[in-house]
């Protein structure tokens, strides 16, 4: 199998078993620093979480004007990619029920990437997951 069937295999699966809902609301926040000489040091996401029926993800905030849109794009791409890789990849059961709005970023012309971008929101979201309280809402069935 290639990386589509196996995708396509993964994501019927998650479909199919029991997953979480979030609780209540909340905020959640992290500023990404690592020491170093180079690129990739920092970066800094506040998301506002609310119950939800399905996961989704909003830019509630603006970048920095002279990133552009192209490179803007990229950022929350790898926002995205943060998301999906913890709330959904990150267990047997996945964290469907939140909705998430990004209302802060903090940017370094020097040290801010996507891959810090994606860092912080994965430590975001993971302090999510783990500190707040989640509801089963069982299985669905769906194919």
């Amino acid at each position: 199998m290639e990386a589509a069937e196996l995708f396509s295999i993964w994501r019927r699966f998650k479909n199919r078993v029991a997953s979480w809902r979030l609780d209540e609301r909340c905020s959640k926040e992290l500023e990404f620093k690592r020491v170093s000489c180079g690129p990739s040091t920092y970066a800094h996401v506040r998301f506002e979480c609310c119950p939800a029926d399905t996961l989704s993800f909003e830019m509630g905030t603006s970048w920095p004007g002279h990133l552009g849109p192209d490179y803007t794009r990229l950022l929350e791409q790898a926002m995205t990619a943060a998301i999906v890789d913890t709330l959904l990849a990150g267990s047997e059961c996945p964290y469907l029920g939140c909705s998430l709005k990004c209302v802060q970023v903090g940017w370094d012309d020097v040290g801010s990437s996507e891959v810090t971008f994606y860092s912080a929101t994965r430590g975001a979201v993971s302090k999510l997951r783990e500190e707040e309280r989640w509801i089963s809402i069982g299985r669905r069935n769906v194919t």
